[in-house]
């Protein structure tokens, strides 16, 4: 990093000290990228990690770079193209801040996702929640209206590490006086759609009946969607011996 500064002060002994300290991180980047396989490995970080921010904060990015540019042109003399750029400079930090505010306003993003492993996490508003075993899974991707989604290690290691959802096996089931039965998914109830979807989870499992009252003391979140929207309805005409239908 001297070697580049000295470099970069020969070079351009006049220029401003923003100039040359930008000129000498773009020659350590083109070092970088240039050799063969000495700097593999860094390489492909450094592109993985530049494409995760682009996607993930492009706001936050405009923001940076619109700021350091208004800063590094403070320095300068005040010519029209100067002003210029600081001008438009300022109007995209302004709608960067605008819009992050904005974000920030909005209902919190809820995914499903999996690394390069087959460990499948929830992700709601930026915290990674374990997801125990595939049964689990496919209720949560019911109960979000979400698919799976592949990320890379990198962007899984950025979001923080949250508590382990529990088993949906786990999940105590209860019912009042009429025939609708709930599960009991972390402190909520929810209501079970339909007999495919109670088979499909709690095939052996047994419901504890409430009074109405204790029924209606535990929080209500919904209905979860049956397990028939994501699985096809299959009619067979003729004889047939046996059909297994695995989860």
């Amino acid at each position: 990093m001297g070697l580049a500064l000295q470099g970069a002060a020969w070079v351009l002994p006049s220029a401003p000290q923003e100039v040359r300290v930008s000129l000498s991180v773009l020659s350590i980047l083109l070092v970088i990228f240039s050799q063969g396989s000495r700097y593999e490995g860094l390489r492909a970080w450094l592109v993985s990690f530049t494409t995760l921010l682009t996607a993930n904060y492009p706001l936050v990015i405009a923001a940076i770079l619109s700021g350091a540019v208004i800063v590094g042109l403070s320095s300068t003399g005040e010519t029209d193209l100067i002003v210029a750029t600081r001008f438009v400079m300022t109007g995209l930090l302004a709608a960067s801040l605008s819009a992050l505010i904005m974000s920030q306003s909005r209902q919190p993003s809820v995914k499903v996702v999996k690394g390069s492993s087959d460990r499948a996490y929830l992700v709601e508003d930026r915290i990674k929640r374990c997801i125990p075993d595939p049964l689990t899974l496919v209720f949560i991707l019911l109960d979000t209206y979400c698919e799976v989604e592949r990320i890379s290690d990198l962007e899984l290691k950025l979001y923080r590490e949250g508590k382990s959802l529990p088993r949906i096996s786990a999940c105590d089931l209860v019912k009042g006086s009429g025939p609708a039965v709930y599960v009991i998914w972390e402190g909520h109830r929810k209501h079970i759609p339909d007999p495919p979807t109670f088979q499909y989870f709690f095939a052996n499992q047994n419901v504890r009946e409430l009074s109405d009252a204790d029924l209606e003391d535990i929080p209500r979140t919904g209905t979860l969607r049956s397990i028939l929207s994501i699985q096809p309805t299959v009619t067979v005409h003729g004889n047939v011996e046996n059909i297994t239908i695995g989860r």
